[in-house]
């Protein structure tokens, strides 16, 4: 994987090059299966969900994996490719 990102962002000169990831999910299937519950302390999905067929249950996962007083990052995109695009607001 990171040397296929170094190749995907040349710009970046592999500094300070992408670290590996821990977990490469299939998130419509497994998605945070491999974590254990309330084991994280922060949880970034960012234009993660809308791709997703069923978005709510990757929250549900997300909310799983936090330590209770902690917290996570969700971020969608809107617009016409993407599977929540019927309850975003559109200027």
């Amino acid at each position: 994987m990171p040397t296929e990102n170094n190749s995907l962002f040349p710009e970046l000169g592999g500094t300070p090059g992408f670290p590996k990831p821990d977990v490469i999910p299939n998130l419509d299937m497994d998605r945070l299966s491999g974590i254990p519950d309330r084991s994280q302390g922060f949880v970034i999905a960012s234009h993660v969900l809308e791709h997703l067929a069923k978005p709510l249950a990757m929250l549900a996962a997300v909310y799983r994996v936090l330590r209770r007083a902690d917290s996570g990052a969700v971020s969608v995109g809107c617009g016409r490719a993407t599977r929540l695009s019927q309850t975003c607001v559109r200027e």
